[in-house]
């Protein structure tokens, strides 16, 4: 069977049959990768039935890409959207997602995966998951939508929840009795320099909502870092919440795309924060984990078009007297 596509590449040839072979070639030129269009190109055994799928082929030896593969903008066809193989190693080369990048890290319960994911205009996305390959989707489905001007539906409803507990001064619940299960869910480095604390929103939309803080032990002057999370469940909710300390504790290589910058604050309100957070009522862990998950489809929230990220219960005293 004869390839719609057939290019020579520097060291070697990519064959396929895509649906649009001039989206692949737009995509090679703006990654500025030199190919020519040949009919000769070495005979191997090749299954060119999948337009997802295209082999990097030498004389040698062939390798198999499992890609997703995107209309280019630029191109005339009729192609709308992308489609991509069900793969565990998808290739994002013919895509508008022009960088992905993953970390690992681990934990008693298992591996965590942090991966930033970048579209062609700049958006940038970070998502974690316990498997490599369902992170970096998350991460790339998210640059997608942050570039179609699409609102993450449970991200926005934690920050709507969170920030109408600050507006009316009212405290969430301290979970307690949480120690073994932090131990089990956060990699070591971040229990060794942080005091952490969970914290439990009630509200009245049909979702989980919980949030993560935690307190530098190293630096008595360091910002206080917070991660919001919600789900129809709760210990999903919860979970996720505990992960997203890492956005701010991220590898050197993935800084500039951290969410939150570092910054130092009046070592006082530290103090009164903590103190804040102990006041707090309680409600033990054991509660929370035996929280009935709500039903999928029955949240009927509706995020604005702008998210807005709630600032933690100090910032908003920042700049005044303790």
């Amino acid at each position: 069977m004869k390839p719609k596509l057939a290019l020579k590449l520097r060291d070697g040839y990519l064959l396929g049959n895509p649906q649009c072979p001039n989206c692949i070639e737009l995509w090679l030129q703006e990654r500025r990768v030199s190919f020519e269009r040949t009919e000769e190109f070495p005979e191997h055994a090749l299954d060119l039935n999948d337009p997802t799928v295209l082999y990097e082929v030498t004389s040698e030896n062939s390798v198999r890409l499992d890609c997703r593969i995107e209309k280019h903008p630029e191109c005339s066809c009729l192609n709308v959207g992308y489609i991509e193989t069900n793969s565990k190693k998808l290739i994002y080369a013919f895509s508008s997602i022009v960088s992905v990048k993953t970390a690992r890290y681990a934990t008693p319960d298992g591996n965590v995966w942090l991966t930033s994911a970048k579209h062609r205009n700049g958006h940038t996305a970070m998502a974690l998951a316990s498997e490599r390959e369902t992170s970096r989707k998350l991460a790339v489905d998210k640059a997608m939508a942050k570039a179609e001007g699409e609102v993450d539906t449970m991200e926005a409803l934690a920050n709507e929840v969170a920030s109408s507990y600050q507006a009316k001064c009212k405290n969430p619940m301290l979970i307690v009795g949480a120690n073994n299960w932090l131990r089990s869910k956060i990699p070591f480095f971040l229990l060794q320099q942080y005091d952490i604390h969970l914290l439990f929103y009630p509200n009245s939309h049909k979702a989980w909502v919980f949030s993560v803080v935690a307190i530098s032990r190293v630096h008595v002057d360091a910002k206080p870092l917070w991660s919001f999370a919600a789900s129809r469940s709760a210990s999903d909710a919860l979970k996720h919440a505990a992960w997203g300390l890492l956005l701010q504790n991220t590898p050197s290589e993935f800084q500039n795309e951290s969410s939150e910058a570092i910054e130092k604050v009046n070592p006082k309100l530290i103090v009164w924060q903590t103190n804040w957070i102990y006041r707090s009522p309680k409600i033990s862990l054991k509660d929370v984990l035996h929280l009935e998950n709500y039903e999928e489809g029955a949240l009927d929230f509706k995020p604005n078009n702008e998210v807005l990220k709630p600032k933690s219960i100090f910032r908003v005293l920042q700049g005044g007297k303790v």
